[in-house]
């Protein structure tokens, strides 16, 4: 499944491959979809980790403000 496939079956339409995202305190950049998980390389690794969308997950807009938050109790 690719990212644009994740996206839509997710319901996440804002998810875009470069976007920057931070997964429990873990910041890194999606690099593609993986059967509805994304690949997210995180900073100062040099391969992707395979991650759920929504576990921990805060994605932002290339402004650097927050596009979605799905940490505990936040869900933006």
């Amino acid at each position: 499944m690719s990212l644009k496939e994740a996206a839509l079956n997710r319901n996440m339409p804002f998810l875009h491959r470069g976007m920057r995202a931070n997964m429990a305190g873990r910041d890194g950049v999606i690099t593609s979809g993986d059967s509805g998980h994304l690949r997210i390389r995180f900073d100062g690794q040099k391969q992707p980790s395979v991650v759920h969308p929504w576990w921990e997950m805060t994605y932002y807009n290339s402004d650097g403000s927050i596009a979605k938050d799905y940490k505990k109790g936040k869900e933006v």
